[in-house]
């Protein structure tokens, strides 16, 4: 085992040398694009995982008067009367709005998801490579993401940069993109989201041109685990679609970043669990700060036979804090109604003394 963690860290090493991230990252597209291989993931080295922090961050267009924008449902099923509230926002900012016929067509014939693998892969690509189309937003979370992930035309994103939007089961999309196109994606809200004045507002700072090179989110009533002040990349979002991550081609990267993470209805013992999978993996070493989000229920000590369970809270405390960096929790996003939008891959500085995430959204 020891010798296995020793190559690990060599191969680590060796990849940070003379720009090697960029190489890896072209080898992996072409890899990941190979229709021939698509399952064969045998092809990915293991240390695909440890890429060091990406410098040459491509940030999308952003969104103008007249834009397309596509809603698309890659995991679980939704209509487009749940999602109505949100097409009337985007029309209202002079957006055209285009939703995908996993939504306008829902049948409900595959239980937890919204269409099957193929056509929900098919209607992600369609809007992919569609120059014109300038957005692409998540309608929900639920599950499936992961399913179809494998089979994203990367190269098509590589073609036509572009938004991509959504939180929760989206996360693995998500990072998955910025990893391999190193395109900044956007942790925000979902079709279903209820776009309270709060979300909207962060909507448009994050998507929409002319709204400045930085903004800043900030919550009084958050919870300072660690103080401190850092600098880094974001990246993150759903505790649990990160954790699934580990050991597959899409693996999170997190070396030298600012970790977002969010979940809900989830057991103290299973946040202890998949918190411990990224310790052990590694994925806590080089981080410089965390802010969490939303977790339900966080200072509620439940039932656990024989006695009763850490709070969320408390395993945070016993995990987390001894990283030593700055830890903010309590944070304005998440599976709430009043939710920030943050650029993954952004540059981002954690402040824990006045409780904010500064986001500069062009680098």
């Amino acid at each position: 085992m020891q010798k296995s963690i020793r190559r690990r860290k060599f191969i680590e090493m060796g990849l940070a040398i003379g720009g090697a991230s960029q190489l890896f990252r072209h080898n992996l597209l072409a890899q990941v694009n190979d229709k021939t291989h698509e399952s064969d993931v045998s092809l990915i080295p293991p240390a695909i995982g440890a890429i060091p922090q990406v410098d040459n961050v491509i940030f999308p267009q952003k969104l103008k008067a007249n834009d397309i924008v596509a809603i698309v449902s890659p995991s679980s099923p939704t209509n487009s009367w749940e999602i109505t509230k949100t097409v009337n926002f985007l029309k209202s900012l002079n957006l055209k709005v285009e939703i995908g016929k996993s939504i306008s067509n829902q049948t409900n014939s595959y239980r937890y998801l919204a269409a099957s693998d193929n056509e929900r892969i098919d209607e992600f690509n369609e809007y992919v490579n569609r120059e014109d189309v300038r957005g692409i937003i998540a309608s929900r979370g639920g599950y499936g993401a992961m399913r179809i992930v494998d089979k994203i035309d990367f190269q098509g994103i590589d073609r036509y940069p572009k938004i991509f939007l959504g939180f929760s089961d989206f996360t693995f999309i998500l990072n998955s993109i910025s990893k391999i196109n190193h395109l900044a994606t956007y942790h925000g809200p979902v079709g279903i989201s209820s776009f309270t004045d709060y979300t909207k507002q962060f909507f448009k700072k994050a998507l929409f041109e002319n709204q400045g090179e930085s903004y800043k989110v900030s919550k009084q009533d958050a919870i300072i685990i660690n103080e401190g002040e850092a600098k880094g990349r974001l990246i993150g979002g759903n505790l649990t679609m990160c954790a699934v991550s580990l050991g597959t081609p899409y693996e999170i990267m997190t070396d030298n970043c600012i970790l977002i993470l969010e979940d809900i209805n989830v057991e103290p013992y299973e946040i202890d669990r998949m918190l411990t999978q990224l310790k052990l993996a590694g994925k806590f070493d080089h981080l410089q700060g965390i802010v969490l989000g939303y977790f339900s229920n966080i200072k509620r000590r439940k039932p656990f036979y024989p006695n009763y369970s850490y709070t969320i809270l408390e395993v945070f405390e016993q995990i987390l804090k001894p990283l030593g960096i700055p830890i903010i929790a309590n944070f304005p996003y998440g599976h709430i109604p009043e939710q920030a939008t943050f650029p993954l891959l952004a540059e981002s500085i954690i402040n824990t003394s006045n409780k904010t995430l500064i986001i500069f959204n062009s680098k």
